[in-house]
C-alpha cells in the first residue's frame, strides 16, 4: 500500500551503478546479479553497504527499460568496466512511499503517476525506487520503497 504522494525538492545524490536494459518480463534476472556485481565490488574496495539501493528508470518502453541499477554513496569510488560512479539528479520530483511487496510496485508507480496528471505536473519519464529495507529483514508487509519522479519545471 502506498502512502499519499507529494512534491520534493530533492539534492543530487552520487550512487555506484551499471545502466542496462532490459524488458520488463526480464528484471528478475537483471537486478539481483547487477546489485550483487556492485556489492563485490564494493567489497572489494572495503566500503560496506550503508546507502541505499535503487533502480532507476529512464523511459516507459517495457520491451526495452533503460534502466540504473546501484547504490547511494557518501564518497566517490574509481570506476571499474561497466560500475561506474553516477549522479541522481537534483530537482523537483512526485514522491511516494510504497509499503509492502515488490510485486505491488507496478501499481504504486501507476498510481503515481496518476497523481501526477490529476495535479497537472509533467513527467520527465525519468523515476527512482529506493529500497529503505531488505527482504529477510522484515516481513514483506513492512517492505518499503520510496519511489519519485523527476518533474518539468
Amino acid at each position: 500500500m502506498s502512502e499519499k504522494c507529494y512534491i520534493s525538492d530533492e539534492k543530487s545524490r552520487i550512487a555506484l551503478s551499471i545502466r542496462t536494459q532490459s524488458a520488463v518480463q526480464n528484471l528478475g534476472a537483471v537486478i539481483g546479479p547487477t546489485f550483487g556485481k556492485i556489492a563485490g565490488y564494493l567489497s572489494e574496495l572495503g566500503i560496506s553497504l550503508t546507502g541505499d539501493p535503487f533502480i532507476g528508470h529512464f523511459n516507459t518502453d517495457m520491451e526495452n527499460l533503460d534502466l540504473e541499477i546501484g547504490i547511494l554513496l557518501e564518497e566517490k569510488v574509481p570506476d571499474k568496466g561497466d560500475v561506474k560512479m553516477s549522479e541522481i539528479p537534483a530537482g523537483k520530483y512526485a514522491v511516494t512511499i510504497h509499503r509492502g511487496s515488490y510485486n505491488e510496485l507496478k501499481n504504486a508507480n501507476m498510481m503515481l503517476n496518476k497523481w501526477i496528471e490529476d495535479n497537472n505536473y509533467v513527467s520527465t519519464n525519468i523515476g527512482f525506487e529506493f529500497y529503505l529495507n531488505e527482504p529477510g529483514t522484515v516481513p514483506e508487509e513492512e517492505l518499503e520503497t520510496k519511489i519519485i519522479v523527476l518533474l518539468k519545471v
